[in-house]
């Protein structure tokens, strides 16, 4: 879908305070079955007014893990990084030298602390997700580079 034309992508997050912060990007598309789907991130969009960083950023590149497709290569020092955090996503790969992810956002919405059992399975942005706690809601949308807002 993303290789027809070029996208924008905005992450939206709540915590379960009702804080919210969003990052958005100049550009993001998801690579073909020979790249294992693997993400592809522009920059942020400035000003950032939320204050959160980017932390997608351990993400591109990375090709699309599962937990019966582990393809993050031990970028996360764990046998398979989408079994351990429990949820699919584009793990972070050695050669980005920044190992686990600071972003995942397929976790469960488990609105506590995420970390059980040497598990993660909540949804993190970490530069938001203080003390590891879960975010209460979280949507990512895309839409064409080129959108122009109609006004009325």
């Amino acid at each position: 879908m993303t290789a027809s034309e070029a996208y924008e992508l905005r992450v939206q997050m709540w915590k379960i305070d009702g804080s919210y912060a969003e990052v958005a990007y100049d550009a993001f598309a998801v690579g073909d079955e020979a790249s294992k789907y693997a993400l592809d991130l522009g920059n942020v969009v400035e000003p950032n007014p939320y204050g959160v960083d980017d932390d997608l950023v351990s993400s591109d590149g990375a090709p699309f893990s599962t937990a019966d497709q582990d393809n993050s290569a031990g970028g996360c020092p764990i046998k398979s990084t989408a079994n351990w955090q429990d949820s699919p996503w584009w793990y972070a790969l050695p050669s980005t030298g920044i190992g686990c992810p600071r972003a995942g956002l397929f976790g469960r919405n488990e609105n506590t602390d995420f970390m059980t059992g040497g598990t993660y399975f909540g949804i993190h942005w970490r530069s938001f997700t203080e003390a590891r706690h879960s975010l209460a809601r979280v949507r990512m949308s895309i839409r064409p580079a080129d959108f122009e807002s109609v006004s009325e």
